[in-house]
């Protein structure tokens, strides 16, 4: 009886330990991808100046975790140009096309489209998964 209580917190351990780790990861992983919107947002910023720039000049401390933003314009007439943003942070990025329009002596966004490099976390609730496999059946 003493050998299998041990076996048994044993392998609580292992599954607690293993939750945790996959629990780290995700957040890390969270946290990257606000990080990754954030940089976006500058770089809609940036180009919707009359001008817009081809980088931003980020501080330090982003780019110290090899963090870009590059903004390329590709395609621009008269009162409509269309720019793809690049934000990196590390190995993983996110793209964003921007659609703007002049109104007056701004650019405004018109509309957006985001891609970004990984796919959707799968979701770890029983209900998710249930749901999910019925739906394929």
């Amino acid at each position: 009886m003493a050998i299998f209580m041990i076996i048994l917190v044993g392998a609580v351990l292992a599954t607690t330990a293993a939750y945790f780790v996959a629990e780290a990861r995700r957040t890390r992983i969270e946290a990257e991808d606000a990080q990754l919107r954030q940089l976006l947002t500058a770089g809609a910023a940036a180009a919707c100046q009359s001008e817009p720039a081809t980088s931003i000049d980020l501080p330090g401390g982003l780019s110290s975790q090899q963090a870009k933003v590059e903004i390329a314009s590709i395609k621009s007439a008269g009162d409509t140009r269309d720019v793809i943003i690049k934000a990196t942070l590390g190995t993983r990025h996110m793209d964003e096309s921007l659609h703007l329009t002049r109104s007056g002596d701004r650019w405004t966004i018109a509309a957006v489209g985001v891609n970004d490099d990984h796919p959707p976390a799968v979701s770890t609730q029983p209900s998710d998964r249930s749901t999910a496999a019925s739906q394929r059946s």
